[in-house]
């Protein structure tokens, strides 16, 4: 049983890895390798998923330092394993030790950091914008060519958002929490549909083989999330100012 697990937890990562390794050489995952990394989650796994993704759509603005923390772990464990997987692969064990020296590390300086932190994330949110942007726009009007060119739109979306993360910070911090929120809480649920045999048999095909139907389930919740997000605040500031406000004399 526990090797088991193992081996599943092991298979997991590697997806993680050959995401993350095409998305540093500029190649975003595909629909199909997006799926197929869905479908290695457990049920378990994927129940997770949905509740935290949840949980950073709708609550983002109020705990982003917890949550940027909790980024910061996970993109530390990532570059870490990454690291210790190709250049320090003398021993098997190198890039979990690496992946847990990265964790550490990265979650450790995102907290005093915070700011520069939100802005490197909103940088990311901003270059997965700009891809979909990009790969969205060229779909409706036609032109497959432009679409190999959609890594020009998420370095735009980098650049922008990562500048704006530093102006408006609230504001940005609503954009990358709803849009990593939505991406979990959809990836969960689609990790269980396509658990369910039957149910695999019947959306799959769309999932893999229609160029909008991803972007627009996952730009969906992203939109409502930052809705609520930026409703909630709204309401809280002007609590707030009506709380300090002198009364008539």
């Amino acid at each position: 049983m526990i090797l088991a697990q193992t081996t599943h937890a092991e298979h997991v990562g590697n997806g993680l890895m050959s995401l993350f390794d095409g998305m540093l050489h500029l190649n975003f995952p595909t629909r199909g390798e997006f799926i197929l990394f869905l479908e290695s989650l457990t049920t378990l796994q994927a129940a997770a998923v949905v509740a935290i993704g949840i949980w950073y759509m709708f609550y983002g603005h109020k705990y982003f330092k917890a949550m940027v923390v909790i980024n910061g772990i996970g993109l530390g464990a990532l570059v870490g394993f990454y690291i210790g997987q190709t250049f320090m692969s003398g021993s098997p064990k190198t890039p979990m030790l690496m992946g847990l020296a990265g964790a550490a590390l990265l979650g450790a300086v995102a907290w005093p950091m915070i700011k520069y932190a939100v802005g490197i994330m909103g940088a990311l949110a901003g270059g997965l914008i700009g891809y979909a942007g990009w790969h969205l726009i060229t779909t409706a009007i036609g032109n497959d060519a432009m679409q190999q060119h959609a890594w020009t739109g998420g370095i735009i979306g980098m650049v922008v958002f990562g500048m704006i993360a530093f102006v408006v910070f609230r504001v940005s911090v609503m954009a990358f929490t709803s849009l990593q929120g939505a991406i979990m809480a959809v990836g969960g649920i689609i990790s269980l549909l396509l658990s369910n045999p039957s149910m695999s048999e019947s959306i799959r095909p769309d999932l893999v083989g229609n160029k909008l139907l991803l972007i627009i389930l996952l730009g969906v919740p992203t939109a409502i999330g930052f809705a609520a997000q930026y409703a909630t605040d709204s309401a809280a500031i002007k609590k707030k100012r009506k709380a300090t406000e002198k009364p008539p004399v």
